[in-house]
């Protein structure tokens, strides 16, 4: 099976054009080859470094797909997936309509109705920040992984300016909003709470459910107005946010939480965290 390994190459070796990379499609790409890639695809990169034959792999939140279909069409995802042993979970009917699911599980995150240690790899594509009790959640992440087994999370960061400016709008215009900017309908909106969306929250976190922070970056800046007519006011902040000393602020998080080899709860999983931070 081909690994990609860095965000960049998955852009160059499957989805290149516009269209795919900024969901809007109203950018040359010249201005792609400048801007910042997509974090949708560096969490793509950073799951097909996981996946191996016969992986046990729960996707949570799945909803109809692994990554949005401009990152991955369902036959370039199939072949790269492999023999993995996909399982998703989500509440929503659209788990129906994924195509690459051996296994669906109609129920919440916080009670999998699996035995203990069922999983090798379990996932959250943007999923995290719709979770009103974080704590939960990543007990039951525990639970269903096996001993080293691994949580990839992939969710914006709280403290991204579009993240904090989104908390004070109106449920109506954030929808608007939404769908000028990526083409989702009402049915694909859900609420957030962004608990789990900061540094020190997902250290508390992971402290609390015993895992190990075996990698935390931030991505980005995804810009969120490319090739429209705020592009101009938003390109400052989006250059000052590629600076290492704002990083923190960048527009998203990927994460890796371990569960210990041996199965035992760690007391500080946190100490000594290596941390790997986006260029």
């Amino acid at each position: 099976m081909r690994t990609l390994t860095s965000a960049p190459e998955l852009c160059n070796g499957f989805r290149t054009d516009a269209a795919l990379v900024f969901p809007r499609g109203r950018c040359e790409p010249a201005r792609i080859r400048t801007a910042p890639v997509h974090s949708q695809f560096e969490y793509a990169a950073t799951l097909l470094e996981h996946i191996r034959p016969n992986i046990e792999w729960l996707d949570i939140g799945c909803g109809r797909q692994v990554v949005p279909g401009w990152v991955l069409g369902t036959e370039q995802a199939r072949a790269l997936l492999g023999d993995a042993n996909l399982t998703g979970l989500d509440v929503d009917k659209a788990i129906e309509e994924h195509p690459l699911l051996k296994k669906r599980l109609r129920c919440r995150a916080e009670n999998i109705p699996v035995p203990d240690d069922s999983f090798d790899l379990v996932t959250a594509n943007m999923v995290v920040e719709h979770i009103p009790e974080p704590g939960r959640l990543l007990r039951e992440i525990w639970r269903v992984l096996r001993p080293g087994g691994l949580f990839l999370v992939h969710t914006p960061n709280r403290r991204f300016y579009m993240t904090r400016i989104a908390r004070h709008v109106p449920k109506v215009i954030k929808k608007r909003v939404i769908y000028w900017l990526e083409r989702r309908e009402d049915k694909d909106i859900f609420p957030t709470y962004h608990r789990f969306n900061t540094l020190e929250a997902i250290q508390q976190y992971a402290a609390e459910s015993g895992f190990y922070i075996e990698s935390l970056r931030f991505t980005g800046p995804t810009p969120s107005f490319l090739g429209t007519p705020l592009e101009a006011l938003e390109r400052p902040l989006i250059n000052l946010l590629r600076r290492p000393a704002f990083e923190r602020y960048r527009s998203n998080l990927i994460v890796e939480l371990k569960k210990p080899e041996s199965g035992v709860s760690l007391t500080v999983p946190s100490a000594g965290m290596p941390m790997q931070t986006a260029a």
